[in-house]
């Protein structure tokens, strides 16, 4: 596998597009995005929209925004440990980590993410509002394109990946010092 990685300084998002929110356990709306724990596959309800008056399968549709964590309206108690069916599940272009009430982070393990056509971007935040990680993704992470990782959180890929495309680290300054400390091997490379 080759990897690449760059830095860019405060990279923004482009068009807005239909975003959909892990409501944990929760399978029936009740205009909350509730998060925590819960299974992720095709079949249960579990997603929802903003405001939380939606019960929707996961919709791997590429040009839909996938958020782990508040929606402006409404912030998820707390994040918790996501179990990928064990068929595993299409990624969607942008799987974004927001905050949290409790500053916890989601978990993701089980079957396989496989990446976008055209990539994936994982958009983190500083969920766990310090240093230690905003996400972790044990599950292996599949597919022949690349993956993007941008935002000032810190995400920890765990999983037996196999994905054939790029790396690409897009970091902001918290995250480029924090990369620099842990002597990691970046690339700046200003807009």
């Amino acid at each position: 596998m080759s990897i690449a990685t760059s830095a860019v300084i405060g990279a923004t998002m482009g068009v807005a597009r239909a975003q959909q929110f892990f409501n944990g356990a929760q399978t029936a709306p009740n205009a909350a995005v509730n998060g925590g724990g819960g299974a992720w596959d095709n079949v249960a309800t579990n997603w929802t929209n903003a405001t939380g008056t939606a019960g929707t399968p996961y919709d791997p549709t590429a040009a839909t925004i996938t958020v782990f964590g508040a929606s402006g309206s409404s912030t998820p108690t707390t994040g918790g440990t996501v179990t990928v069916g064990p068929g595993g599940v299409q990624l969607t272009s942008t799987v974004q980590f927001q905050a949290t009430g409790d500053n916890s982070i989601y978990a993701i393990q089980g079957g396989n993410l496989t990446v976008a056509a055209g990539g994936t971007t994982f958009d983190v935040s500083n969920v766990s509002g310090g240093v230690g990680p905003s996400a972790i993704i044990s599950s292996g992470i599949v597919g022949t394109d690349a993956i993007n990782v941008q935002g000032e959180g810190a995400l920890v890929l765990n999983g037996a990946s196999s994905y054939a495309g790029h790396l690409h680290l897009f970091l902001r300054d918290a995250a480029a010092r924090r990369c620099d400390r842990h002597r990691q091997h970046c690339r700046r490379r200003r807009q």
